[in-house]
């Protein structure tokens, strides 16, 4: 689902590291991003929704702990209008920033926000066990999203949901995650 969007930052990582202008290029990552936790948030209310899940089965936890920075970024995000109404000072990118790792430096990336007055989260480095926390980041004011960790927990509750709650049905036994149907429909004018 990010792929697209984290070969993009690589690029732009190369542009920065030979130091050539990244112009708009930060648009799209960001917007992917506001895009990802839109989807992960429906996701999360799906999954919440089904009656014969149980939120106390274990696969549902751990997506719903992975979920929950999600909520909170979509929160903020949903009630935008109502903080930038105020006279308080926006210290934080208001459509967030994005961290990533790109041979072993991190690199992040915010829209329309001066350096010196945001504050924003960054990936931390472990020491103990010499890596990074995580490969890329989105966050926004005070959530911070592990990207591919969500994609990861949303991924393996798909799969457990397909394979344990559905009746063994042949339709539904193709039933996998990230497996696309594309249309295409062309409109011929009689000549």
């Amino acid at each position: 689902m990010l792929r697209n969007v984290y070969a993009e930052l690589d690029g732009i990582a190369q542009d920065v590291d030979a130091k050539r202008p990244i112009d708009d290029r930060a648009a799209a990552p960001l917007i992917s991003c506001l895009g990802f936790i839109d989807f992960a948030f429906r996701f999360k209310s799906l999954m919440d929704a089904l009656p014969l899940v149980s939120a106390k089965h274990p696969q549902m936890i751990r997506l719903m702990s992975a979920l929950a920075s999600v909520e909170s970024a979509r929160h903020h995000l949903q009630h935008l209008r109502g903080e930038l109404s105020t006279n308080d000072a926006i210290e934080y990118p208001i459509l967030g920033s994005i961290s990533w790792v790109t041979n072993n430096a991190v690199y992040s990336m915010c829209l329309g926000t001066p350096i010196g007055t945001a504050r924003f989260a960054s990936i931390s480095y472990d020491r103990e066990n010499r890596q990074w926390t995580a490969a890329h980041l989105y966050a926004v004011r005070d959530a911070v999203v592990d990207t591919d960790m969500v994609i990861e927990e949303m991924r393996k509750a798909f799969n457990w949901l397909a394979s344990a709650i559905f009746p063994p049905e042949p339709s539904l036994q193709e039933l996998k995650w990230g497996a696309t149907i594309v249309l295409k429909m062309a409109m011929q004018h009689p000549e």
